[in-house]
C-alpha cells in the first residue's frame, strides 16, 4: 500500500512535492480509512488544481520513477528536469516512496541528476512509528555501498557488495533492480527477501493508469472471459450495471454530432483505415457522449455503440442517459487505445499502414522441442542483422541445432550448428543500435557476439528485462504473444530447435542486401555444404518499392531534435505491433 510520494526536480516541480495518504487526527469517517499497525490510511485521494498547476506531471513523476526502478534507463530522462529554472539541468532530483508490504512500511528512494541520466545515491529503509533503520544506502559517485544493521550474513553482504560493484560503471541501473535478477541469492540467503519484496511491490503492487494508458479494447469488451472482470469494475464504482451489450447504430446518427466536413474526413479515415489493414476488423472512437466501434463485415462498414442495463430494470441506457460520473470511468477505460488506432492511422495516413507492413512485416517461428515461438523481427531498426537470420534460417542452418546455453530468469541462447557455444558462420556482421529498440522486457531476440561487431549466427532471448545489455548486443525481434514468451521460458539446455520458420515481406529486404548475402553464402557454402540453396531476387523485380523502402529507412535513421511530446515515426511498426499483440492476448 501506499503510504506517501515525494518528488523533487522533475517537470513542472522545482522544490520538493510530497503526495500523503496518511489520515489526519478526526475522528469521522473511520469507515474510509485503512488501518496499518498505528497508522491510519486513507483508500482513496484526490489531486485538484487549476490548468497547468502540475497534476498530470506529478502523476508522471510516479510513473517515470516506477518505470525507472522497474525497468532501468528511460530514453527521455535527460529532459525532464524542472527546466523554468536553470540552475536545476544540474541539480538533483529525488524520488521517494513511503509504503507497506503487509505490517512492515518500507521507504524507498534515489537521487539522480537526469541532465546527464546519472544516478547519485539510492537508499532503501525500515520504518516504524520510532525511527527509520537504514536496509542499505548507496552512493554511487563514491562508489560506497553502506550496509544497515539489517544484514547479519556476512557472506550475504560480499555477494551484495558484488553485485554493486558489478554496476557501478552503469550510472543508469538502480541496485535495487540489478540484485533482482539474482534468484539464486533469495533462495539461499532468507535475509535478501528483503529486497524481492520490495522491488516486486513496485514491479507488481504500484498500478499506474493515466488517460494515455491502453487499458481495454473492443476485443476485451466483446469477450465473454472479461465480461465479470468489466463488471466488477464498475459496479466498484457503485454503478450497478448488470450488463451491458453493443448494437448497431446508423451513420446518420453519427453524423449528427459533427460538422459534416468533420464528418466526411473522420468516415473517410476509418474506412481507409479498414479497407487497407486485412488484419484488424474494427475502430474505436469517441464522440460527444457516446462511443463507437466501426466494423468491417462483408466488404460493409457498420457502427456499434453500447447500451447498459442496470439491476432492477430491463430498460436498456445509452451513453449519453448515463450520469457524468458513469461516462467518465467508461472513458477510462477506453479512450487510450481509440487514440492510439486513430493516432496510427493518421500519423501514416501519407504512407499507409499497408505500405508499413509491406516493407517491415517480417516474423518468424521456431518450431522447438519445447513447442512453436513466434517472434517480429525489426528491419527498420536491424536491416542487416534480419537479412542476416533470415537468410540462415531460409538455408536451414539453424535445423536441427540445440539450446547450448541457459541462464535461469536471464537468457536462453542457440543459433551454433557444434552445439558449443564456439561454432560460427565462418564471418561476421556489425552491430546495429537504435535508440527505440532495446532490452526493455523479456522476450527480446538479440545477436550473441564476442565484443563489438563480431555477431555471426548465434542468438539468445531475453527471459528478463535486461537493461545493462542495451549497447552491447543488436537487438532485432521480439516475441508476438505472451504466450511465446512462456514458451521461450520453457527452453532448457539441449532443447532442439527443429526448424526456423520465415514468413512475411524479407523478399526485398534480402534483395537489397543481395551482393552482402552472396558474399555470406560463399563462406557458407565452403563451412557448411549441405546447407539448402535459396536464391535471393534479383532488386530491378521490385521497381517503386525500392525507394519507398529506402525512403523508410531513411526516416528512421534521421536523428531529429523534438519535444518530449512529439510523434516518433520510428515507433510506428513497434505500437503496431503492440496493438496487435494486446489483442492476441
Amino acid at each position: 500500500m501506499l503510504i506517501s510520494f515525494k518528488v523533487k526536480n522533475f517537470l513542472s516541480f522545482d522544490s520538493e512535492a510530497d503526495f500523503s495518504l496518511v489520515a489526519g487526527k478526526g475522528r469521522s469517517f473511520n469507515e474510509r480509512v485503512y488501518k496499518n499497525g498505528n497508522s491510519k490510511i486513507l483508500k482513496f485521494s484526490a489531486l485538484f488544481g487549476a490548468n497547468g498547476s502540475g497534476k498530470s506531471n506529478f502523476v508522471k513523476a510516479i510513473l517515470f520513477s516506477k518505470n525507472y526502478i522497474v525497468r532501468g534507463n528511460d530514453r527521455a530522462t535527460i529532459r525532464k528536469y524542472n527546466k523554468i529554472n536553470p540552475a536545476d539541468k544540474e541539480t538533483n532530483s529525488i524520488f521517494e516512496y513511503k509504503f507497506s508490504i503487509g505490517s512492515q512500511k518500507y521507504i524507498y528512494g534515489f537521487e539522480i541528476l537526469l541532465a546527464k541520466n546519472e544516478i547519485i545515491s539510492e537508499w532503501l529503509y525500515l520504518s516504524n512509528s520510532k525511527s527509520d533503520k537504514l536496509v542499505y544506502k548507496y552512493e554511487r559517485k563514491e562508489d560506497e555501498f553502506i550496509f544497515g544493521e539489517y544484514f547479519k550474513n556476512k557472506d550475504l553482504v560480499n555477494r551484495l557488495s558484488i553485485i554493486a560493484d558489478s554496476i557501478s560503471s552503469n550510472t543508469c541501473i538502480l541496485f535495487l533492480k540489478a540484485v533482482s535478477t539474482y534468484n539464486n541469492l533469495f533462495s539461499e540467503y532468507n535475509e535478501a527477501e528483503i529486497l524481492k519484496s520490495v522491488f516486486g511491490w513496485f514491479e507488481n503492487n504500484l498500478k499506474i493508469k493515466s488517460p494515455d494508458s491502453i487499458i481495454s479494447d473492443y476485443a476485451y469488451f466483446m469477450s465473454q472471459e472479461n465480461i465479470g472482470s468489466i463488471l466488477k469494475f464498475f459496479n466498484d464504482f457503485d454503478l450497478s450495471i448488470s450488463r451491458y451489450d453493443f448494437f448497431e447504430c446508423p451513420k446518420e446518427q453519427i453524423a449528427l454530432k459533427l460538422p459534416k466536413e468533420i464528418f466526411d474526413d473522420l468516415i473517410s479515415r476509418i474506412e481507409k483505415n479498414l479497407m487497407e489493414d486485412d488484419e484488424n476488423d474494427c475502430v474505436m472512437f469517441g464522440l460527444s457522449d457516446d462511443f463507437y466501434v466501426a466494423r468491417l463485415i462483408d466488404g460493409r462498414i457498420h457502427f456499434e455503440t453500447i447500451r447498459f442495463y442496470h439491476e432492477g430494470t430491463e430498460e436498456p441506457f445509452y451513453m449519453y442517459e448515463e450520469s457524468d460520473g458513469t461516462k467518465k470511468i467508461f472513458k477510462l477505460l477506453v479512450i487510450s487505445t481509440m487514440v492510439l488506432l486513430l493516432g496510427a492511422c493518421g500519423s501514416l495516413s501519407k504512407r499507409g499502414k499497408a505500405d508499413l507492413k509491406k516493407y517491415n512485416d517480417i516474423r518468424v517461428t521456431f518450431v522447438t522441442t519445447q513447442g512453436d515461438m513466434n517472434f517480429y523481427l525489426y528491419p527498420e531498426a536491424a536491416p542487416l542483422t534480419v537479412a542476416n537470420f533470415v537468410n540462415l534460417a531460409l538455408r536451414g542452418y539453424y535445423d536441427n541445432t540445440v539450446i547450448h546455453r541457459a541462464v535461469e530468469n536471464f537468457i536462453v541462447q542457440g543459433g551454433d550448428p557444434t552445439g558449443t557455444g564456439q561454432g560460427s558462420t565462418g564471418y561476421t556482421i556489425k552491430d546495429e543500435f537504435v535508440e527505440w529498440l532495446d532490452f526493455y522486457q523479456s522476450g527480446m531476440l538479440a545477436m550473441a557476439n564476442a565484443g563489438p561487431n563480431t555477431g555471426s549466427s548465434q542468438f539468445f532471448i531475453t527471459l528478463y528485462p535486461a537493461d545493462f545489455l542495451n549497447g552491447r548486443h543488436t537487438v532485432f525481434g521480439e516475441v508476438v504473444s505472451q504466450i511465446d514468451g512462456e514458451y521461450t521460458r520453457k527452453l532448457e539446455r539441449g532443447d532442439v530447435i527443429k526448424e526456423v520458420k520465415v514468413s512475411g515481406h524479407y523478399d526485398l529486404l534480402l534483395a537489397l542486401n543481395k551482393d552482402q548475402i552472396e558474399e555470406w553464402n560463399a563462406i557458407l557454402d565452403k563451412n557448411y555444404p549441405n546447407l539448402k540453396k535459396y536464391q535471393v531476387k534479383d532488386l530491378s523485380e521490385f521497381g517503386d518499392d525500392v525507394a519507398n523502402y529506402q525512403e523508410e529507412l531513411r526516416k528512421i535513421y534521421t536523428p531529429k531534435e523534438k519535444e518530449e511530446d512529439d510523434y516518433d515515426v520510428s515507433l510506428i511498426p513497434r505500437m503496431i505491433r503492440g496493438i496487435e499483440r494486446s489483442l492476441k492476448d
